[in-house]
């Protein structure tokens, strides 16, 4: 791909002086004739960058006398007015207070023009540099805040995890802080642990479609080096979507290179993770999985069911109550 060659705007410039400025110039410039104010507004209007405007001081009085607002536009382009050989000393403030890039007198001359061309070329690449430092800044920002995000999702995931009281809270904290970061609906995960019994956690109500489906996924992916021993369910929320294999993330659950259960995260859509992501959701599933390996021989974790506990909880109550 080529490099567009900087663009010259002449506008109400002598023939001999335009001459003389594309002599100089030479073929490493685009040089454009603008026939009137109405072409500048369409120039303007088009969108068009020109490095440079060459402005003749004539057409610079007509502009400020007919059309002031387009005289106010000029302020915006890098202009070099060109100002007659004997011009007034009114003209002379009037152009002072114009917002020129540079102001020359006539004649011309190429030391002149060199001059003027290489201040404009400054001038863009200086403001080019700035642009790309904004462009920078703004990039370094998002990806300050991006790590923020990740840093926040991995104190929440490791808090939470860590405070869980039973299997069923920790299905359903590990839902809420894998929401924080990805589009998670449900959290289902399979864990057999030392062999000796098997549980599956299914995000789904008791006896519907949906938990078979994902308890028969979940031992399908595992069978391999799975469990040795039907798994006993535990029902740890109410969700009502089966399940979808693009949009469904299977994350072993690992201890020292053992496989010893599956994750699956249930996703609205299709998952795509950055590697800063990535990287603190393999902490995060590596820290479940410790904490299941912990709790695997407490009986009271993966316990009873959340209407046994409501049972027993209103059984107390009414014992309170006598």
């Amino acid at each position: 791909m080529t490099a567009q060659a900087p663009l010259l705007w002449f506008l109400g410039l002598r023939p001999e002086d335009r001459r003389l400025v594309q002599e100089a110039a030479g073929d490493g410039y685009e040089c454009r004739v603008l026939a009137g104010a109405d072409a500048l507004t369409f120039a303007l209007e088009r969108g068009d960058d020109p490095l440079l405007l060459w402005l003749g001081s004539g057409m610079w009085r007509t502009l400020r006398a007919r059309l002031p607002h387009t005289a106010e536009i000029l302020q915006l382009i890098p202009t070099v007015l060109v100002l007659e050989e004997n011009a007034e000393r009114a003209l002379l403030e009037q152009a002072l207070d114009g917002h020129f890039q540079q102001l020359i007198r006539f004649p011309l001359d190429r030391q002149q023009v060199f001059d003027a061309l290489s201040r404009a070329r400054e001038v863009r690449n200086m403001y080019q540099d700035m642009e790309r430092m904004a462009r920078e800044i703004m990039m370094e920002r998002e990806l300050l805040e991006r790590k923020s995000e990740v840093c926040a999702f991995l104190f929440q995931s490791m808090a939470g995890l860590d405070s869980a009281a039973h299997a069923r809270d920790l299905i359903a904290r590990c839902r809420r802080a894998m929401g924080e970061a990805l589009s998670v609906e449900t959290v289902h995960a399979l864990w057999w642990g030392k062999g000796e019994r098997t549980y599956c956690l299914l995000d789904a109500p008791e006896g519907t479609a949906e938990a078979e489906a994902w308890q028969g996924l979940l031992l399908e992916r595992a069978a391999a080096d799975g469990p040795a021993h039907a798994p006993m369910s535990l029902h740890c929320g109410d969700g009502k979507r089966l399940p979808r294999p693009e949009h469904t993330l299977l994350l072993p659950l690992e201890i020292r290179g053992r496989r010893c259960g599956l994750l699956a995260l249930d996703m609205d859509r299709a998952p795509r993770l950055g590697r800063d992501l990535s990287q603190a959701l393999d902490a995060v599933r590596r820290h479940l999985a410790l904490v299941l390996w912990e709790r695997s021989q407490d009986g009271e974790f993966f316990a009873a069911l959340p209407s046994d506990s409501a049972s027993s909880d209103a059984s107390q109550e009414r014992r309170l109550s006598v």
